[in-house]
C-alpha cells in the first residue's frame, strides 16, 4: 500500500510539471521580431503619403500627397553606443515620375526583446517581446514632456505622450488599402483619444437638427431670425452642452441662449430643460477639441505596411466662426513597393 501510494503521488508529479511546462512554452512562445522589422542592408520599402497641414494660421488644411521610399544604409552605432541599422529616406512625387531626392535619416536599434526606432533626436519602442494580441508597452517611454514643442507645435496634445501604451491591438491573416493587398499583418494601437464638438450649421429655414445622444453642439451659420433647434430624444437624464456661434439667437424647447454663448441643456420626462440641476446659467467659453490618434501595421517578412498618425488640436473663436484654427499634423501612409 506505501509504495502504491508513493507510485501515485511520483505519477502526479510528473503529470503536474508536464502541465506547466507545456503552460510555460505557451506563454513565452512568440514569433521573432525581425518577421516584422526585417533589417538588411540594401533592404527598401516605397510608401504613398497624404500628408495633412493647417495653414493660413491653421485656419484652412491643406492634404498634401507624395511618395517616400525608406533605404537601410549600413550597420552603425547608435547614440548609446548600440549596433544599429542607418536608414536614408527619398521624395518624389505622388505618381512616381520624378527623380528621388534626399530627404534626412534615423535609424533602428534591435534589441533582444524591443526594436527602438530613432527619428530628430525622438526615441520610440516601435515593437517588443512576445508578440501576441493584447500584450502592451510603454512605446513613447523615451519621449521628453511636449516633444513636439522644439519643431514649432505649441499644443498640449504631446503632453504625457510617455504614458502610451502601445498594444498588439489585432493580427489578420490579410489586410487590404487602398487596392494594396498585405499578408500577416499585426496592429499596434498606439492612442486613440479624442474630444471633438460637432458642428451644426442654421439651415435656409432657420433651424438646426441634432442628432441624439450628442454630448455638444457648436451652432455655426447665419439667420434671418430666431434660430429653432431640434433635438433628438436621448435617453432619460441626457445632457448636451449647445454653443452659439451664429450671428441670432436661438432656442430649444423654449429656452433661449443668445449669440455668442453656451447654454447646458437635460432631457427628462420627454422634453429638453435646463442642465445643472435647473439652473439658469449661460456661459461664454468656447469650446475647444483635440485629437491623438496613432496606429502602425506590419506585415510579416515586410514590416510597416501601413501607418495613421494624428495630433491636432481645436481652437474655436466664438465670435468668428470662420475664424477657428487647428494646430498640429496628420499622417497617413502605406506601402506601394519593397525588395
Amino acid at each position: 500500500m506505501r509504495l502504491h501510494s508513493i507510485s501515485r503521488l511520483s505519477l502526479m508529479a510528473i503529470v503536474v510539471c508536464t502541465l506547466f511546462s507545456c503552460n510555460e512554452k505557451e506563454e513565452f512562445a512568440t514569433e521573432k521580431l525581425s518577421d516584422y522589422i526585417p533589417l538588411n542592408t540594401g533592404k527598401y520599402i516605397t510608401y504613398r503619403i497624404d500628408s495633412t497641414v493647417y495653414t493660413a494660421f491653421g485656419t484652412i488644411t491643406e492634404v498634401h500627397s507624395f511618395q517616400v521610399k525608406h533605404v537601410i544604409d549600413a550597420l552603425i552605432t547608435d547614440n548609446n553606443g548600440r549596433p544599429a541599422y542607418r536608414v536614408y529616406r527619398y521624395l518624389r512625387d505622388t505618381a512616381g515620375l520624378q527623380s528621388w531626392q534626399p530627404s534626412g535619416s534615423y535609424y533602428i536599434t534591435p534589441l533582444p526583446d524591443q526594436v527602438e526606432v530613432t527619428e530628430d533626436n525622438l526615441r520610440f519602442i516601435k515593437l517588443h517581446l512576445p508578440i501576441r494580441n493584447g500584450f502592451s508597452w510603454k512605446g513613447n517611454k523615451f519621449l521628453p514632456n511636449d516633444p513636439y514643442g522644439p519643431a514649432g507645435y505649441s499644443f498640449s496634445n504631446d503632453n504625457f505622450m510617455e504614458f502610451w501604451d502601445f498594444t498588439y491591438d489585432n493580427f489578420s491573416p490579410s489586410f487590404s488599402y487602398r487596392g494594396n493587398n498585405y499578408s500577416n499583418v499585426y496592429s499596434v494601437a498606439q492612442a486613440d483619444e479624442k474630444d471633438l464638438v460637432d458642428t451644426f450649421r442654421v439651415s435656409a429655414t432657420n433651424q438646426v437638427q441634432i442628432p441624439a445622444n450628442k454630448i455638444a453642439g457648436w451652432i455655426a451659420g447665419n439667420s434671418t431670425g430666431l434660430i429653432t433647434v431640434n433635438a433628438d430624444a436621448p435617453s432619460n437624464g441626457f445632457e448636451m452642452r449647445i454653443y452659439n456661434s451664429s450671428n441670432n439667437s436661438l432656442k430649444l424647447n423654449g429656452i433661449t441662449t443668445p449669440s455668442g454663448y453656451s447654454r447646458n441643456y437635460r432631457y427628462n420626462n420627454g422634453q429638453w430643460g435646463l442642465g445643472n440641476n435647473g439652473k439658469d446659467t449661460l456661459y461664454t467659453d468656447t469650446p475647444p477639441g483635440f485629437k491623438n490618434y496613432a496606429l502602425e501595421k506590419y506585415a510579416k517578412n515586410t514590416g510597416l505596411v501601413y501607418k495613421q498618425y494624428e495630433l491636432w488640436e481645436y481652437q474655436p473663436n466664438i465670435g468668428n466662426p470662420s475664424g477657428a484654427y487647428k494646430i498640429g499634423f496628420g499622417i497617413t501612409m502605406w506601402m506601394i513597393d519593397h525588395n
